[in-house]
């Protein structure tokens, strides 16, 4: 392999430590719940094994696959580009930088880690045509590239042994005690949106004044909810009382509503203040639950997700457990020494994990009491 391509794998594994992004399948709309949800499984919306025209078993390993001509290793030529200069990728050599660098991806993303590597194979020659590594925070930014490296390395270890330890069973028994975990229903739901008291303009208020006021308000919005909540019981249309709620606040921009039913959602995907939204009965409706706003829930439809269906989010939920005790498991092999004149004090989260010895393995079947 060229000498430009030696240092970049790590270079291209270190950027992806920043990029990486947690993606979930629900979202959440402007009133605040759920919105609508279909669960997908892992295996879904796989991509295709190709792209169309894509045929990989018609070039051979040792067949280049990126040529860069005229760019140079400026750190044994001294020169950035040269007609005699060629970087040439094969087959063979692109496929260990792409496992390396994105393992999971499939053939169709090829292109994306090739562009990737000839914009960083570009740049780094450029950086040294103009003396970067002569800096004076180079070595400190080579050392902390490094710890990147090592550090992404090793969660990738702990990610790939988590993933092997799971068997089956424990899906299937995980699933089986933790049924209601996996329900999802069809809710219609009146969001009562708090927003601080209008002034008057050129209205001058002393705190207290608009304390009194903020209660005052504050008071209205609970009779308004109780309200509404009165006529929900008598079978009024959610849609129309949706519209009432956001008159009564005093929103304007928002067209409609003309639909409030929140669909496919599940127990994990309610506030902490509303736990028992997913035990209402079908046609039950809650009473006026608070959480920066009034929210009155009915209960449309509920079923069950099979387990075929959520066998990968079981499996996904292990493993971020069991990679979070790996890495507590070896931050407790050191003891760390805060100077709290230069850093402040611990925080909490640090406190309470040395004083209740936090990372103990849970049970896998209680680990919906950690959601």
């Amino acid at each position: 392999m060229n000498v430009i391509r030696s240092g970049l794998v790590c270079l291209l594994m270190a950027g992806l430590v920043w990029g990486q992004t947690d993606k979930t399948n629900s979202t959440v709309s402007a009133q605040g719940p759920p919105s609508q949800v279909t669960p997908v499984s892992p295996n879904d919306s796989a991509p295709p094994a190709t792209l169309p025209g894509q045929n990989l078993a018609a070039v051979s390993p040792d067949t280049p696959v990126i040529t860069i001509a005229g760019l140079c290793d400026y750190a044994s030529t001294g020169k950035f580009t040269d007609a005699s200069c060629k970087n040439v990728v094969t087959r063979a050599e692109f496929e260990v930088l792409a496992r390396l660098v994105r393992p999971k991806d499939p053939p169709q993303f090829a292109t994306d880690i090739a562009r990737m590597y000839i914009d960083i194979a570009v740049k780094s020659q450029k950086a040294l045509q103009m003396g970067l590594d002569k800096k004076s925070t180079y070595p400190q930014r080579i050392e902390v590239l490094r710890l990147l490296f090592y550090a992404k390395t090793l969660d990738r270890k702990f990610e790939d042994d988590e993933w092997a330890k799971i068997t089956p069973k424990d899906i299937d028994d995980y699933y089986r005690n933790n049924l209601p975990q996996f329900e999802i229903a069809n809710v219609s739901c009146i969001f009562v949106p708090k927003f601080p008291p209008d002034e008057q303009p050129g209205e001058t208020l002393t705190d207290a004044e608009k304390q009194a006021r903020q209660r005052a308000w504050d008071q209205s919005l609970k009779e308004e909810a109780e309200k509404l909540h009165r006529r929900a019981l008598a079978g009024e249309d959610f849609v129309a009382l949706q519209r009432e709620a956001y008159t009564f606040t005093g929103v304007t921009n928002v067209v409609g509503p003309t639909d409030v039913t929140l669909k496919n959602v599940r127990r994990k995907m309610f506030d902490q203040n509303q736990p028992a939204v997913m035990d209402l009965k079908v046609g039950e409706i809650s009473p006026p639950l608070y959480d920066d706003g009034y929210y009155i829930y009915r209960m449309d439809s509920r079923s069950m997700l099979p387990l075929e269906k959520v066998r990968g989010e079981i499996h996904k939920q292990f493993q971020v457990e069991g990679v979070k005790r790996d890495k507590d498991a070896i931050q407790r092999e050191a003891t760390i020494t805060y100077n709290d004149v230069y850093l402040g004090p611990p925080s909490e989260d640090d406190s309470d994990k040395s004083a209740s010895g936090a990372g103990q393995p849970p049970n896998p079947s209680q680990a919906e009491a950690s959601h």
